[in-house]
Parts: structure tokens; C-alpha cells; sequence
């Protein structure tokens, strides 16, 4: 597991357009198997992190580390340091999209055309992994909209879910 200090010393040290970034979140990896997700507000830090850490215990989600806060530049536009609400989280190797890319069409999944990504998001949908990791979140109580190519990823082979955003209990 990783310690605030080093916590500190890489988000410090990230310049905000190299992290990879969501509708509410900031993503930083640390080492091959720990990074950091921020978000600018305390209660969708804590929320995200409470359905990540349900779904990690019975293996839909990364296991998670400890909970910080930090005072660093959220956006790359941002002129001043803002207060930002953070946890540990384990890394994936790679997200769906990135995977079906490379064995669909040799690329990232940024990389494809408009209907090669059409043509992934598809298959994601007649994949039994994928059926079955919303069948596993539905059981524990967890219910989402936003299950999507770049929001699952594979962990030691295995299907999960890495954004906890817009999920809601059942």
C-alpha cells in the first residue's frame, strides 16, 4: 500500500493534463499496482469510495486504500490550488475499451474510428463477463448508468468496475 507522503509527492508533482480524467474525477497512477482518485467534493469522495469498497469486498471493483485530502490544481485551467477529497485505489492493467481495441483493430480505443468504437461498445454488450459483472453489482445492492467501455476494466483477468460515480443502491 501506498503512504500519504508519497500520495502527496506524486499529485503535487502531476501536472493536471497528464492525469487521466472523468466527468468528476481525477485519476493518478502511483505504481504498477496503486493510483489515486480525486474529486473536488468531499460527499462524492466518500460515496464513490463506500460502493467501490462494497463491490471490492465479493471482487467487482479494485481493492481501495486510505481516504486523504489535498490542497492541488484540479483542472489544467485552474489558476489556484483547490481543495480536493481523494482515496487509494488498486489499478486495473487495462480498461475494456483498450483491450477489445487492441485485439478488434490493433489501437487504443482513442485511436479507433467513430464505428470501430461503436462496433466495441457492441460486443461489450453480448459479453458474458460483462452480464455478469452487472448481475454481481445488482446482488449486492448496486445499480448504475454508467457501466460503460472506459468504466470497466480487467484486474488479474477479471471484469470490474473502476467508476463508482453515478452509481445508486437498489
Amino acid at each position: 500500500m501506498v503512504g500519504f507522503e508519497e500520495i502527496y509527492l506524486v499529485a503535487h508533482n502531476t501536472p493536471s493534463e497528464s492525469r487521466e480524467s472523468g466527468l468528476r474525477c481525477r485519476f493518478i497512477r502511483i505504481n504498477e499496482q496503486w493510483g489515486i482518485k480525486f474529486y473536488r467534493k468531499e460527499s462524492m469522495r466518500n460515496k464513490t469510495h463506500d460502493f467501490q469498497k462494497k463491490a471490492a469486498e465479493v471482487g467487482l471493483a479494485p481493492r481501495i486504500g486510505q481516504c486523504f485530502e489535498l490542497t492541488i490544481p484540479f483542472n489544467e485551467d485552474d489558476d489556484e490550488p483547490v481543495e480536493v477529497y481523494g482515496y487509494v485505489t488498486e489499478c486495473i492493467s487495462e480498461t475494456y475499451g483498450d483491450r477489445m481495441a487492441y485485439e478488434m483493430y490493433s489501437c487504443s480505443y482513442d485511436e479507433c474510428t467513430d464505428s470501430q468504437q461503436n462496433e466495441i461498445e457492441e460486443s461489450m454488450y453480448r459479453d458474458y463477463a460483462y452480464d455478469k459483472l452487472i448481475a454481481g453489482m445488482c446482488h449486492i445492492g448496486i445499480t448504475t448508468s454508467d457501466i460503460h467501455i472506459m468504466n470497466v476494466g480487467y484486474l488479474k483477468g477479471k471484469l470490474v468496475c473502476i467508476d463508482f460515480s453515478e452509481e445508486e443502491e437498489l
